[in-house]
């Protein structure tokens, strides 16, 4: 059916299982390419694509992407984020630091872009910076799973062990089946 809806969902659900299943990367974009024929104005479909284009480490379409994203809507977060992470995929950590930072200025409660300058502040070396970021986005969203278990890595790399635990005991009580929580934790506790 030619209905945006469908490719679409299509695209989501082959997107959800790309790690799982060789070819639902390229299925993914071609689906998102399809609801794209539909709906050319839509930018959240160009930033879907753009996302499986970075995953394939397609950086050029991924930016054409992006860039489409951000024409069709300026203030398109997502988009904006995503173009930020290419400076970090092509090595370039401080530019998206400091790209990321203007972004969470102009955007204080997103969520989102809170937390990846916190995990741009950790990935270069600067935990407390990090700390400062994890801990603003629970304040947001108490329950924030990946900001809580990069609150505890962090806690941990900085030595501070008690904290690290008791984050990650939160962590595992979001997330019960998760074994790399039970792993840290095991971890922490035999040190």
């Amino acid at each position: 059916p030619n209905t945006v809806v469908v490719w679409e969902s299509l695209g989501m659900i082959y997107r959800d299982i790309q790690r799982f299943v060789d070819g639902a990367t390229d299925w993914a974009i071609d689906s998102f390419e399809r609801a794209i024929e539909l709906e050319e104005k839509n930018p959240i479909l160009h930033t879907e694509v753009g996302k499986l284009y970075l995953a394939l480490n397609d950086t050029e379409k991924a930016k054409q992407s992006f860039a489409r994203a951000k024409e069709l809507k300026p203030d398109y977060v997502d988009a904006l984020i995503q173009e930020i992470l290419l400076y970090e995929k092509d090595g370039s950590l401080d530019t998206a630091i400091k790209r990321m930072e203007e972004l969470a200025r102009a955007y204080p409660f997103n969520v989102d872009v809170q937390f990846q300058l916190g995990r741009l502040y950790f990935n270069n070396g600067e935990s407390d910076k990090a700390i400062i970021q994890f801990e603003g986005v629970i304040s947001l969203v108490p329950n924030h799973s990946n900001s809580l278990y990069s609150l505890g890595i962090a806690y941990s790399t900085r030595g501070d062990k008690e904290k690290a635990i008791s984050i990650f005991e939160r962590v595992l009580e979001l997330n019960p089946a998760n074994q790399d929580i039970v792993n840290k934790l095991e971890e922490l506790k035999g040190e």
